[in-house]
């Protein structure tokens, strides 16, 4: 089984020649050793590997929509690998929403809490944007950054607590998609509707 498989899966689950976006970790690093190292650890040549290999599997679902990466460099070269093996475009737009920094504190109160008094203006920004789906059909966003970053964003959107026991994995990511006026988010083999929960933040969806 490729570590790519529960990406897949969350794809199935997606309504045929539906437009999709997908945010999820990059793929295999070093190991992180220390501080400096956090933003420093590159992808290893499996991680190039299996990412180029997830690349060609999704080429054949899928046309090229649009990649987004944070600025880390593991994250970056995670994107210009899989269109590498998907025989895309290798262009990779850095979009700073997609850092650690920029969902810290949501993700630190997830922690010290038990339930969530809502979804905060962060993770709606982030998903909102995930389902700015506005292109051709057949076609499939990349969103790559962090697993904190993805576990703060599915542990909000779903309710559920991310921790050791059920962590994301490297290229692990959430589908994300539209059916009509319903928004809907796959994790892990399930697919869950949205729409509601996100309509209680003010403003709601775009």
């Amino acid at each position: 089984m490729a570590i790519y498989d529960i990406t897949l899966q969350n794809l199935k689950l997606c309504p045929a020649g539906s437009p999709a976006a997908i945010l999820m970790r990059h793929s295999v690093r070093y190991p992180i050793l220390s501080v400096e190292e956090v933003y420093e650890a590159q992808l290893t040549p499996e991680g190039m590997r299996v990412a180029e290999e997830f690349g060609a599997v999704l080429g054949k679902m899928f046309k090229r929509g649009r990649i987004f990466s944070n600025a880390v460099e593991r994250c970056v070269n995670t994107g210009i690998a899989i269109a590498n093996g998907a025989r895309w475009r290798n262009n990779v737009a850095v979009d700073s929403r997609l850092s650690y920094a920029y969902v810290s504190e949501a993700w630190e109160a997830r922690l010290a809490q038990e339930t969530s008094n809502g979804i905060p203006p962060e993770v709606v920004e982030i998903v909102a944007s995930l389902l700015n789906l506005n292109h051709r059909k057949h076609s499939v966003d990349l969103y790559i950054t962090h697993d904190s970053v993805l576990a703060c964003v599915v542990s909000y959107l779903l309710d559920i607590r991310i921790d050791e026991d059920n962590w994301p994995e490297f290229l692990e990511g959430a589908v994300f998609w539209r059916e009509g006026a319903e928004a809907y988010v796959a994790w892990r083999g399930e697919a869950n509707k949205i729409t509601q929960k996100l309509s209680r933040v003010s403003g709601g969806l775009r």
